[in-house]
């Protein structure tokens, strides 16, 4: 509002220096009659105009700016002001203290945030910030610097950046900072490694990354900005990150599986988690966070490492899927993530389980699979989803039993026929019980891999093969990966039953998902997600094989490539360069 006014001002003064001066007071310095003020002509003593006039007859002569109640037809809004009363000093120039700018009177008005101590009925809260101080800064913009917490452009404890507050970050290609408060760098061709809080981890042994690195909780609401868990949150503390992810609905409702996103913790109280920021995505039937109803959300603690080394003969993992929770290996290295020839980082086998082969029922159907829509365990020759069907029964002139369905994810997985003896007695009509391709091949959804389905009984054996699980999810960010060992997310293949005379076997669970986003990455080792075997025939007469398990997804961003890595042509590859390869070196190949 400065500017306007003093163009205002600066127009007027213009057009008095080219031929209006007489009639605003201003003389020209060269005259006799220059007042030496560089202004308005202060007429004070009665001196009568060139038109007979004088200051205090309350007609604004030639020589005046205005006289009482004569303004000249000048206002305040006509000055450059906002409102107000445009006045007559008694010399005749013009007094403008009841002209008020829009902002600085007070009142929100509008192109203002507030003004003054009216602050618009706006709180800390109510800006999705924590309870403080908000407050109205001289340019009627709000001050949040009193608000702690993401967002309110000051970079505090647990945040990477807030607003345009990088702290000592910086980068030529210009940095991002995301409404949680962490750097986007991806113009940088540098992925978000986290704080390195953590410490090293050094691998040498089996080693299953647990709690409290890694500990987790079963969601039962998602509010604003909180999340409320299953048990006391310990462990956690301000600056924790974490995982919300869906992970699995029922088949009336799945349509929110897989959705996820990062969090960092701003407090903890009872049962309650209450983050730095607000949740961006619905995990609820529908998309929405009013109900979880049938949902199996889940809170996990991410290690953000220093530096992590898996040594030849070192394995790490995650916890298995219990139903409610695992199947989840995910961490942030802020530097050096290496996995040794013979080292392993895997989440093989720990997703969905295969249908529950049958135990003691001569003439069943087998179960399908688990997968993102549930665990049905009734019997049922239907794909769950990407869960492979059970096996049929089918009572010919001497009875079979068909294997349970390979499980689906990258592409459907495969159903087996009878055997040949079984087709002859008349089994001419098997079950399509492969499971369906689910997922998105950018991974923009994270699933677990589904389970195969269970064989079928006939009349001579009255039990059949479960299905195989399937991978889990393996997700790795890193300032640099060297990985000349294993980093693999594979299906189980599906299982014979101890009796399994003419009974089905069986299907293989499918593979999982891996995530691998890393600034540089070298080494010559294995990435890959392969899908189960369904478990084979043990006779040629009567016992059936199970399918196969369809293989699962990866994903890698990385800025340059070193190495050559190997993995599963039948899984979806989903390759994002983030700058161009570093010269003389080849880009990623599988």
């Amino acid at each position: 509002m400065e500017l306007r006014k003093l163009g205002t001002i600066l127009i007027v003064f213009t057009l008095l220096m080219t031929g209006c001066s007489d009639r605003y007071g201003l003389t020209d310095p060269a005259s006799d009659g220059a007042t030496g003020d560089g202004g308005l002509d202060a007429t004070t003593d009665g001196d009568v105009d060139a038109a007979g006039g004088f200051c205090g007859d309350g007609v604004a002569g030639p020589s005046e700016v205005c006289d009482g109640a004569d303004l000249g037809g000048l206002d305040c809004v006509g000055l450059g002001f906002f409102e107000g009363a445009l006045a007559c000093r008694t010399d005749c120039t013009l007094d403008t203290s009841g002209c008020r700018e829009r902002c600085g009177n007070g009142l929100v008005e509008p192109g203002e945030s507030c003004d003054g101590a009216d602050l618009g009925d706006q709180t800390c809260q109510g800006l999705g910030l924590f309870a403080g101080v908000l407050s109205c800064r001289s340019d009627c913009t709000l001050d949040r610097t009193g608000c702690p917490g993401c967002g309110n452009g000051v970079l505090e404890a647990a945040e990477a950046c807030d607003g345009t507050d990088f702290g000592t970050e910086s980068c030529a290609s210009g940095l991002v900072c995301t409404a949680d408060c962490r750097i986007d760098a991806r113009a940088c061709g540098v992925p978000d490694t986290g704080t390195g809080d953590d410490g090293p981890l050094t691998v040498d042994t089996p080693t299953i990354l647990e709690a409290p690195l890694a500990a987790s909780w079963g969601v039962t609401s998602v509010g604003t900005e909180r999340a409320t868990v299953d048990a006391s949150p310990v462990g956690l503390t301000p600056g924790d990150e974490v995982l919300l992810i869906n992970m699995q609905g029922i088949v009336a409702s799945c349509g929110s599986v897989g959705v996820y996103e990062f969090l960092r913790v701003f407090s903890t109280s009872g049962d309650q988690v209450l983050f730095q920021s607000n949740v961006q995505h619905g995990y609820g039937p529908g998309g929405g966070n009013t109900t979880l109803a049938g949902q199996a959300v889940v809170l996990q603690r991410v290690p953000n490492l220093s530096s992590l080394h898996v040594a030849s003969g070192g394995t790490l993992r995650a916890m298995a899927w219990n139903g409610s929770r695992g199947g989840l290996l995910v961490l942030r290295v802020n530097g050096q993530a290496i996995v040794e020839a013979g080292g392993s980082i895997t989440t093989t086998g720990l997703g969905f389980v295969g249908g529950q082969g049958i135990g003691g029922t001569y003439h069943s159907n087998g179960r399908p699979g688990e997968s993102i829509c549930g665990n049905p365990q009734a019997v049922s020759t239907v794909p769950n989803h990407g869960g492979g069907g059970g096996g049929i029964y089918l009572n010919t002139n001497d009875d079979c039993g068909q294997g349970g369905g390979g499980a689906g994810y990258a592409q459907p997985g495969t159903w087996k026929n009878f055997t040949q003896r079984c087709i002859n007695e008349g089994a001419t009509s098997p079950a399509l019980n492969g499971g369906d391709t689910v997922g998105h091949s950018d991974l923009a959804r994270w699933y677990l891999g589904s389970g195969g389905g269970s064989g079928a009984t006939d009349d001579h054996s009255n039990t059949s093969g479960t299905g195989g699980r399937g991978g889990g999810i393996l997700a790795l960010f890193a300032e640099s990966l060297i990985a000349d060992g294993a980093l693999i997310s594979a299906g189980v293949h599906g299982w014979i039953p101890a009796d399994y005379y003419d009974s089905g076997n069986g299907g293989g669970g499918a593979g999982g998902t891996i995530v691998l986003h890393a600034g540089v990455i070298d080494g010559a080792g294995l990435v890959s997600t392969p899908g189960g075997f369904g478990a084979p025939s043990q006779n040629t007469d009567w016992n059936s094989p199970g399918g196969d398990g369809a293989a699962g997804r990866i994903r890698i961003d990385y800025q340059s490539a070193y190495g050559v890595l190997s993995g599963d042509p039948l899984a979806t590859w989903y390759l994002e360069h983030l700058c161009v390869p570093a010269p003389g070196h080849t880009s990623l190949i599988y």
